[in-house]
């Protein structure tokens, strides 16, 4: 009887002990998703926590208008990057990086003022463009008569040459960087100002051009070279 007892016992850890490849496949799949979660989620922490350092850092003095508007820009892309990420979040992460959000949000709601009186008062940085209304609306209206130019240059009856092609692609490009600089400008200190939502239209109507030019671009196909 003991001897029948062992043999099941022996047999029921040698059964426990053989795991298939794919099993072991599979764990170790498991094994390195959850660590990429975890790397990627302490990734977006770090990040934030330096923006957010690169924040205060550029509002005290002497403020940089340069290095705030790149920070405010890097602090959208993450804003962006944790909404896109909330599905593979628990919550308590979802709640942390939103925290560290807040704290750089209310960084940029304080020294927003800060840079804007630095331009005013006649700081030489050409990022100054973004942080008075007069240079906001100038570079949207430059910006959306680049956009329409590039449309008509791009609906030529007879085709588009590929050396053309490829130059427009390169000024929808370029328009295209410079409208993403306009995202981080802090439009909420303008919002009494009379042509603010004619400007804010403008810059709507801009971006979708742009959009419009992109595909179309990419679908037509040139004329050959004479």
């Amino acid at each position: 009887m003991k001897l029948t007892i062992l043999a099941a016992l022996v047999s029921i850890v040698h059964s426990s002990a053989m795991v298939s490849p794919s099993e072991t496949d599979d764990a170790l799949n498991g094994t390195r998703q959850g660590q990429n979660h975890v790397d990627a989620n302490t990734e977006l922490s770090y990040r934030i926590t330096l923006v957010q350092y690169a924040l205060e850092d550029a509002s005290k003095g002497p403020v940089s208008p340069q290095d705030w508007h790149l920070a405010q820009k890097d602090l959208k892309d993450l804003e962006i990057e944790v909404k896109d990420s909330a599905a593979s979040l628990v919550k308590t992460e979802a709640d942390q990086l939103e925290s560290q959000l807040g704290q750089a949000r209310l960084v940029v709601s304080q020294g927003s003022p800060l840079v804007e009186k630095a331009c005013r008062d006649g700081a030489n940085d050409r990022f100054c463009a973004y942080y008075s209304f007069s240079g906001y609306s100038h570079e949207v209206q430059t910006l959306a008569r680049y956009a329409e130019s590039a449309r008509l240059h791009s609906r030529v009856e007879t085709g588009l040459f590929s050396s053309t092609k490829a130059f427009l692609q390169r000024q929808v490009a370029y328009i295209g960087r410079r409208m993403d600089q306009l995202d981080a400008a802090p439009v909420e200190l303008w919002e009494a100002e009379t042509e603010f939502k004619n400007i804010q239209t403008l810059k709507q109507n801009t971006k979708r051009v742009l959009g419009e030019l992109a595909h179309y671009l990419a679908a037509v196909t040139p004329r050959a070279e004479t």
